[in-house]
């Protein structure tokens, strides 16, 4: 059994991977209740892909089990132009990388609908050039209740009508049906600049913006699990190579 942990913004995600099959997600929030569950488990790998936890912190409270760190520094299975690689997030590079392990050699818009919404672009020939970060639903919802003086904050609920008729209708229409609207202009915006683009979706909202968008889109929910087990898969090939 491997782990691999995905330490997002909000909560942590722990996959768990026998025989090359993602068989169990585990969720935790802290950083106590991550180290105990891996320690529960007793897996015969560890692999670790951060945007919040202390690495060190928790790899220091795992006890007697191996540990792959991925960060920008990790070889990977494709060739980064990017201006600012160490400013590069583990997510996003790790998006990448399950996105091209299974649509490889095709010109690739990964999107990852989380707290962020994030846009990345690998070309046909294995070459990352970077993307977009926009606010995502959850952020959108927080900001309107704590920039203004009256609207209020309220929790994302798929059922939406573009009109709405109470304020609280109306915040989630502006919220969910802009963002659709954002997700379809750039998705068109990259298909007129680049040929034959196939298109990933990501993230805890993938089903949601899959069935909403009318561009041919693919959900794929636990991306950034599979992305950090191929770029893990990768360096193991490489090694004993």
């Amino acid at each position: 059994m491997i782990l691999i942990i995905d330490s997002g913004n909000t909560s942590t995600k722990i996959g768990e991977f026998n025989n090359g099959k993602l068989t169990k997600i585990i969720e935790r929030k802290t950083l106590i209740e991550v180290s105990e569950t891996i320690n529960d488990l007793q897996p015969h790998q560890v692999i670790v892909g951060s945007v919040k936890f202390q690495t060190e912190k928790l790899l220091s409270q795992i006890h007697n089990i191996p540990s792959f760190v991925i960060s920008h520094l990790t070889r990977l299975p494709f060739e980064i132009d990017y201006k600012t690689p160490e400013t590069l997030g583990i997510d996003r590079i790790a998006a990448v990388s399950g996105a091209w392990h299974k649509y490889k050699n095709q010109n690739l818009l990964i999107i990852d609908a989380g707290t962020c919404i994030t846009y990345d672009f690998i070309s046909n020939q294995g070459v990352y050039k970077g993307g977009g970060i926009s606010p995502g639903i959850d952020i959108k919802l927080k900001a309107l209740h704590q920039f203004t003086e009256n609207l209020p904050e309220i929790d994302f609920d798929p059922d939406v009508e573009l009109v709405g008729d109470s304020t609280r209708n109306s915040i989630l229409s502006g919220v969910i049906n802009g963002t659709i609207a954002e997700i379809e202009g750039i998705i068109t915006r990259y298909q007129e600049n680049y040929e034959n683009l196939t298109v990933i979706i990501g993230g805890g909202h993938s089903f949601f913006f899959e069935s909403k968008i009318k561009h041919s889109i693919f959900a794929f929910p636990n991306l950034v699990l599979w992305g950090l087990y191929s770029i893990y898969r990768y360096n193991v090939r490489e090694i004993s190579s």
